[in-house]
């Protein structure tokens, strides 16, 4: 995972799972861990690229609170506004 900050608001560059690792929990926890990373540095809202046609991470993201704001080529960036405490 990446993640970086610019002007107040997050992004998270990389995002990937080996395949043997998938669907045991390990994005909910890198989530968790982006979030709190951001909230640390004063950030609130944070985005990502995930393509579409990778539906599990799409439902991943989906079901963490973050949403569609446009569709870029293949990719859709999803945004999420934290609030906190997380």
């Amino acid at each position: 995972m990446g993640c970086e900050w610019r002007e107040g608001t997050g992004y998270v560059n990389i995002f990937y799972i080996l395949p043997e690792f998938r669907g045991q929990g390990y994005g909910k926890e890198m989530i968790d861990w982006a979030e709190n990373f951001f909230l640390h540095h004063g950030t609130y809202t944070y985005y990502l690229r995930v393509a579409a046609s990778n539906e599990g991470a799409y439902r991943l993201y989906r079901k963490s609170g973050m949403y569609p704001v446009k569709k870029d080529g293949r990719n859709y960036v999803m945004q999420k506004s934290l609030k906190f405490p997380l």
